[in-house]
């Protein structure tokens, strides 16, 4: 995954920012550059983070099954979704798919050391000006100290 995000990142830095949902091309193979297929498969996995594995892969099952040999598209697979889950994702999609860019994240944290403790600060610091939104996105933080590691998850970035 480490080798699928980096390579849409150097896309998204040296040449352009698309949604990963886009109807607007030159060529037929202009829609399957790194913000589809790299930029898809992060999203996907991160989904699938979200969801958990045994919906994610019922959901995965599902489509397949309900849309063998018809022609879909990414609503059709948002459906799906709901279906399975009973979950609306619609904000993920909105996003992910059919915004263009990714969250920039500024990190740091303040020590208060009368109670010792940490609080971590993150901060996004994307662009917003181009339609590039303000994203919900899972952060897993660890804090490792001498003593021992802390792994916390947030949906709120």
């Amino acid at each position: 995954m480490l080798e699928k995000k980096n390579a849409y990142l150097n896309e998204a830095h040296t040449r352009y920012i698309r949604p990963i949902v886009f109807n607007r091309y030159n060529k037929p193979p202009d829609l399957y550059y790194r913000h589809s297929c790299q930029k898809g498969a992060v999203a996907l996995h991160m989904l699938r983070f979200i969801i958990g594995d045994k919906p994610f892969f019922r959901t995965l099952n599902y489509f397949l099954h309900k849309y063998s040999y018809d022609v879909v598209d990414t609503h059709d697979f948002m459906k799906a979704i709901k279906e399975v889950t009973g979950q609306n994702f619609d904000w993920f999609f909105e996003q992910w798919f059919f915004k263009p860019g990714h969250p920039v994240f500024d990190i740091s944290y303040s020590w208060n050391e009368d109670i010792e403790k940490l609080k971590p600060i993150i901060i996004q610091t994307q662009d917003t000006s181009k339609g590039i939104p303000v994203y919900k996105a899972p952060v897993r933080i660890a804090i490792v100290t001498p003593r021992r590691k802390n792994v916390k998850e947030s949906m709120d970035s």
